[in-house]
């Protein structure tokens, strides 16, 4: 009985067997895409990102990549599929560092510090404060003014006081971007 034709199969599927296994280590290792740096600061400008409600990962992806936040949006995409906090970025134009790895762009997406115009209305605030959060928030005071006063008010109320539900909201507006 001749052992070379056995001989040549172990080899062969051994051979697939390595190649098939060193192909799934790059195909899936951190390496496959690329990402800035995490442990350096960007000491980049910033830039706006604007994320409407019910945009999905992929597609602030690659607005993130568009505007050279992130290196790749395939690896920003994968962390948000697998953390679970990636759901919580909320709708409203961020404020974030260009040139950074997808992990501090996730986490300053979640910062609510770095979205430009947040008005958080706590329960029983009265008007004259919450157009004190306006006014904090870099509105002009002559603005906020006007626009409480050309409020229109449903039926049968007279005024808003009492009317403005406690949540948070972001209200977009002009912002000057500067480097940090």
């Amino acid at each position: 009985m001749n052992k070379r034709p056995l001989i040549r199969v172990i080899a062969a599927l051994v051979a697939s067997v390595l190649v098939i296994y060193l192909l799934s280590i790059v195909k899936s290792g951190p390496g496959s895409a690329a990402d800035f740096d995490c442990s350096s600061d960007s000491g980049q400008q910033s830039v706006s990102i604007d994320i409407g409600s019910g945009e999905t990962g992929l597609e602030i992806a690659r607005e993130l990549f568009e505007k050279d936040v992130i290196a790749s949006s395939e690896v920003f995409f994968r962390l948000a599929v697998v953390e679970p906090k990636a759901a919580l970025i909320a709708p409203g134009l961020h404020i974030v560092d260009t040139r950074i790895c997808a992990q501090s762009a996730l986490d300053q997406l979640l910062d609510s510090k770095r979205i430009a115009g947040l008005i958080a209305v706590s329960e029983g605030a009265w008007v004259s404060e919450i157009k004190k959060l306006f006014v904090k928030a870099a509105y002009p005071q002559a603005d906020v003014k006007a626009a409480f006063a050309n409020a229109d008010v449903p039926k049968p109320f007279s005024q808003l006081e009492g009317l403005l539900f406690p949540a948070q909201y972001s209200f977009a507006h002009e912002q000057r971007l500067t480097s940090h």
